[in-house]
């Protein structure tokens, strides 16, 4: 069996499956881009796809009922900048996620200060804070940020009220909750893919090979979608493995905006 051990600072635990899920904000053909990679105990990957959102995290749901020592990493912004709290006048981040659920489709169709990239507001907004404290010096996208290639606004928008399912499901969400599994936590492909052409179909296969050896699964190369849920959950894994942490957060900031967990001593910003 292989070792996958986690530390909360105070005691270490060892996920039995982990879970990465490259979701999808779009209005349509959900399913053809929202993929999900399981990674049992034993490393053996399953990629799924063909799920609209609701599905998928109804099938999530039913992954933890089976196998609560579960860790399971999303790819959209958990939240905002701290100051956008105060600009809707809400409180904490459960807080936003059930005001998000309220507004984002309206927010969507009409793109309001600070959101852009459509109608009026095609820029981007030049007189607000649009990154979070663990987006800034990444390279990440804003939820801010609604259209153009890499936005992950839409997807965003669409995946937080989720949070509030997986939640009342038993999850704990990361770091707005202290760590204990099954847990949820907001990851980044890039961050564990690092450079490379993941458009190109033989960029990815080449990736796949000279990282991991022939993938397990042929649909590992089969989109760029479904080759960041796959490296996702390889990557996870491999950094579970090396003892990565998930540290109790005090900072009112961050437990505002949250943290994008990439498995090193960046996820703490200490």
């Amino acid at each position: 069996m292989r070792s996958r051990t986690v530390s909360t600072g105070t005691e270490v635990v060892a996920p039995r499956q982990i879970v990465a899920v490259d979701w999808s904000g779009r209005r349509s053909a959900v399913g053809a881009h929202l993929w999900i990679a399981c990674s049992a105990w034993d490393g053996a990957i399953v990629l799924e796809h063909g799920m609209d959102r609701d599905a998928a995290i109804a099938h999530l749901v039913g992954l933890v009922e089976r196998e609560p020592s579960t860790l399971i990493g999303l790819d959209f912004a958990f939240s905002f900048p701290s100051w956008f709290f105060d600009h809707r006048g809400v409180t904490d981040v459960f807080g936003m996620w059930t005001h998000v659920a309220e507004h984002a489709e309206r927010w969507l169709v009409d793109c309001p200060w600070p959101f852009w990239g459509r109608g009026a507001r095609l820029s981007p907004t030049t007189d607000a804070v649009l990154y979070r404290l663990t987006e800034q010096g990444i390279g990440a996208k804003s939820a801010f940020q609604l259209y153009y290639p890499g936005a992950v606004g839409a997807s965003s928008l669409r995946g937080m009220p989720h949070l509030a399912t997986l939640r009342a499901a038993g999850m704990h969400i990361w770091p707005f909750d202290t760590f204990a599994l099954p847990a949820v936590v907001e990851i980044y492909p890039r961050r564990f893919t690092g450079e490379v052409t993941k458009s190109s179909a033989p960029a990815r296969r080449a990736y796949l090979a000279s990282r991991y050896g022939p993938p397990a699964d042929v649909n590992a190369c089969a989109s760029e979608d479904a080759f960041d849920a796959y490296v996702s959950a390889r990557e996870m894994g491999a950094r579970l493995g090396h003892g990565a942490a998930f540290p109790v957060i005090s900072e009112p900031q961050l437990l505002l905006e949250g943290l994008i967990w990439d498995g090193t001593a960046r996820a703490s910003l200490a």
